[in-house]
């Protein structure tokens, strides 16, 4: 029987307005860490923006001392804010498993437990996302060098591509199932054979068209208002994905 996405997508509709605290509780948290971020991005690379060009004389100059000066900055934040959003997003899933089996979980609890998985869990992601990025790299170098990607870049991507969508639930597995890594691995791997297809529409739903509906909400930002109402918005959405990605686990190995 094939998985139905339209009673996954209510089923997290039904799932949100059911767990209110649980749920008000994860979107206050996105929301505070996008809020913390912003604000370190205006409190610190403004002022650093602000002096390089105070500083230089020539436009170019300026404008080059200003790149410069923000470039670390903003590696360094970006970083965080990924790393705080992966973290978050397992600790919600761990907590979202726990509601779900007739359990009242305690957020303490689920966070230790999410810590203790943390190592393997990201082990996991970097296996799932490492030959897509082998390939983008390949391609990055081909661009800046003005030449014609080669066949191992375009071979590189493609197998990259096909390795996410096979392995993009391992995460989900290693933190709701006492199993070790290559265990999860082998289950999610095998759990996809002759349905790609499935997991393909999955992916595009949780991994380009809801953070292209984040982005594109956060492209009519502009005043301080309208950012935390964004953020608020972008957090509901995430959460909102964690749970979707939770139901759809849960179906998809079922039906394995």
């Amino acid at each position: 029987m094939p998985i139905n996405f339209t009673q996954i997508f209510q089923d997290s509709l039904n799932f949100m307005r059911n767990q209110r605290t649980i749920t008000a509780q994860f979107i206050a948290i996105f929301f505070a860490v996008s809020l913390a971020i912003n604000f370190l991005v205006t409190k610190q690379i403004s002022p650093q923006i602000e002096t390089a060009l105070n500083q230089a004389t020539d436009p170019a100059a300026a404008e080059l001392l200003a790149n410069v000066a923000v470039s670390d900055d903003i590696a360094v934040l970006g970083f965080a804010q990924l790393f705080l959003t992966f973290f978050i997003s397992a600790w919600g899933i761990l907590t979202f498993h726990q509601l779900s089996e007739r359990r009242t979980p305690a957020l303490g609890d689920t966070l230790l437990r999410t810590f203790k998985r943390l190592p393997g869990l990201i082990f996991l992601n970097l296996i799932t996302v490492f030959p897509m990025i082998i390939g983008v790299i390949e391609i990055f170098v081909a661009m800046f060098n003005k030449t014609s990607p080669s066949i191992f870049s375009l071979f590189a991507i493609t197998l990259g591509i096909f390795v996410f969508i096979r392995l993009n639930l391992t995460t989900v597995h290693y933190l709701v199932r006492p199993v070790g890594v290559s265990e999860t691995i082998k289950t999610v791997w095998l759990s996809g054979f002759k349905r790609t297809a499935v997991l393909f529409i999955y992916t595009l739903l949780i991994y380009f068209a809801l953070p292209l509906l984040v982005r594109n909400l956060a492209a009519f930002g502009g005043n301080m208002p309208f950012d935390v109402l964004i953020a608020l918005i972008s957090a509901v959405i995430n959460i909102f994905s964690l749970i979707f990605t939770y139901r759809f686990y849960s179906l998809f190995i079922q039906k394995a």
